[in-house]
C-alpha cells in the first residue's frame, strides 16, 4: 500500500477539503472562495482560498498557505500528524488540483544591439 506524500497531499483542492469538513462559502468570486473563519467567530468572510492557486488566506490572521499549513493550524497537530491523518480513506476521495503547465514564450532577438556601455 502506497503511503501519502506531502507533495502528493499538497495537490488535494483545498475547497473539496472545506466540503469535507462541513465548511461552505460564504460568497464565490471566479475562483475566489471566501469563508467565515475557521478560528474565530465573525460575520463578515475574511478567510479565501484561492482554487486556482490552492493557497488559503486568512486576513484577520494575517496568515495563510497549502493545505497542510492549513490542516496543523486547523487540527493543532503536527504536519506529519496531519500527513498521517489524511492518509485515511476518506481523503484519498478528495480532488487533487490538475497540474498547471505554463508555456513560455521562446525569446526573440531585438533588432537593437548594445555595443557599449559608457559612464554618463
Amino acid at each position: 500500500m502506497d503511503r501519502l506524500t506531502f507533495d502528493q497531499l499538497r495537490q488535494y483542492d483545498l475547497v473539496d477539503y472545506f466540503t469535507s469538513l462541513g465548511l461552505n462559502p460564504a460568497k464565490i468570486q471566479n475562483n475566489t472562495y471566501w469563508y467565515l473563519s475557521p478560528f474565530r467567530e465573525e460575520r463578515t468572510a475574511s478567510f479565501k482560498i484561492d482554487r486556482e492557486l490552492n493557497l488559503w488566506f486568512d486576513f484577520g490572521m494575517g496568515k495563510g498557505g497549502n493545505i497542510i499549513d492549513f490542516g496543523v493550524h486547523y487540527h493543532n497537530c503536527t504536519a506529519i500528524d496531519f500527513l498521517h491523518m489524511m492518509d485515511g480513506t476518506d481523503a484519498k476521495s478528495l480532488s487533487p488540483i490538475p497540474v498547471r503547465t505554463y508555456q513560455t514564450n521562446p525569446v526573440k532577438k531585438s533588432p537593437i544591439e548594445i555595443t557599449q556601455v559608457r559612464p554618463l
